[in-house]
């Protein structure tokens, strides 16, 4: 997941010790998701909207490497 550094949603997370040990930086957007990661739906929810929609990877719509996949619940 990538996303703001002023994410509350991620900033809470480190609060607890969660993410610490597997935070990484990007220089940009296109970057992160050049490297496989989707936008964080809490601070960038219009990106994320678009990448749980679906779409043509690396389109200009939907740039993101890996498409969202509902869950099995089947079980």
């Amino acid at each position: 997941i990538y996303g703001g550094l002023d994410c509350r949603s991620a900033l809470s997370h480190l609060q607890k010790g969660n993410y610490s040990a597997h935070r990484v930086f990007f220089a940009d957007e296109e970057t992160a998701i050049a490297a496989g990661f989707r936008p964080c739906a809490k601070c960038l929810p219009e990106q994320y909207a678009k990448w749980k929609a679906g779409g043509m990877s690396g389109s200009k719509d939907y740039p993101w490497l890996i498409q969202y996949k509902a869950p099995n619940r089947s079980r």
